[in-house]
């Protein structure tokens, strides 16, 4: 496991909206963008409501993750540790400012095939 940094660490577990993004860097390394759904802890006038948490992860050249990021498919229940960073950058002669949400590590077997199979089915997305 990589090592946590416990003073600047983000766990969240959610359904992924839709299949990465997936983008190829000119020395070919890869930046994998997604959006998770995250349900809130509680209910409001009887439904429980969710965030939508846009991440994103960068990989090395000859990442062996990349494969498993390229499996992600829309509605998977994903486990990620991630740490925030705080960017900055010039956008039509302004300065915006940016927190992002940077995956450390990702959790990938929160829901058996069987489980991801059914919901494909019941969804209509079966290939």
């Amino acid at each position: 496991m990589a090592n946590v940094n416990i003073r600047n660490n983000v766990t969240l577990v959610g359904r992924t909206t839709r299949a990465p993004k997936i983008i190829k860097n000119s020395d070919d390394s890869h930046k994998v963008m997604f959006t998770l759904a995250v349900s809130d802890n509680y209910k409001t006038k009887g439904k429980v409501l969710a965030q939508y948490v846009p991440v994103q992860a960068f990989l090395p050249k000859d990442s062996p993750m990349l494969a498993m990021y390229e499996s992600i498919e829309k509605g998977q229940l994903l486990g990620v540790s991630a740490q925030l960073r705080s960017v900055n950058y010039e956008k039509d002669g302004e300065r915006v400012y940016e927190i992002q949400i940077q995956i450390q590590t990702i959790d990938f077997g929160l829901e058996s095939q069987a489980a991801r199979d059914a919901r494909a089915l019941a969804t209509g997305e079966v290939e």
